[in-house]
């Protein structure tokens, strides 16, 4: 499973796919790709709101995890993380829109064909490959995700990423059974 880093370590990794795909022809160096909110962007051309975290509701694990000879910790916990990505160009007016629009394509395409993340990338030895899923909000439901009253509203893309496995710090030394007699009468 993953480490308390793991939610860094999907941003991380969201933000190295966008980046190979797009720069250079689309936006000029990795470092306009970056987490932000929707009215603070900074000088971002892709912003990367993390907007939600969610319990995933399909998966649910109970019982405790052996680690090894000695301690039980107690089950991981599966994340779904959605993400609004927008985007912003720096191109002059009249083709500002245009290239908008390109960059939100190759973004689509680049999620929609590197759709399934190997959970081992993420230093998780078991549990689920990690999905991203687009989502088909409303346009009341992605007004109401933007929420920045100084900005209005931009067209952004909307993205679910799970499930996402978050080890338990909690730890339960326990003994062992280490020899057993059987009687039989």
């Amino acid at each position: 499973m993953g480490k308390y880093t793991i939610i860094a370590e999907i941003d991380t990794y969201l933000m190295g796919i966008l980046a190979d795909g797009l720069v250079p022809d689309l936006v000029p160096d990795k470092n306009v790709i970056g987490l932000c909110v929707p009215g603070e962007r900074g000088d971002l051309m892709v912003g990367i709101c993390l907007y939600d975290i969610r319990e995933n509701e399909n998966l649910r694990v109970s019982g405790m995890v052996s680690t090894g000879p000695g301690p039980l910790t107690f089950p991981p916990t599966y994340l779904s993380l959605y993400y609004m990505i927008t985007v912003w160009s720096n191109s002059d007016l009249r083709f500002r829109a245009i290239q908008e629009h390109r960059i939100m394509g190759r973004i689509l395409q680049l999620l929609k064909d590197q759709n399934l993340w190997a959970s081992m990338d993420f230093g998780m030895e078991e549990g689920p490959d990690i999905r991203v899923e687009y989502l088909d909000l409303t346009p009341e439901e992605k007004g109401k995700i933007w929420n920045h009253p100084s900005a209005p509203y931009r067209t952004s893309l909307f993205f679910c990423i799970g499930p996402v496995g978050l080890d338990s710090a909690k730890v339960r030394n326990v003994q062992r059974v280490k020899r057993m007699d059987v009687e039989i009468g």
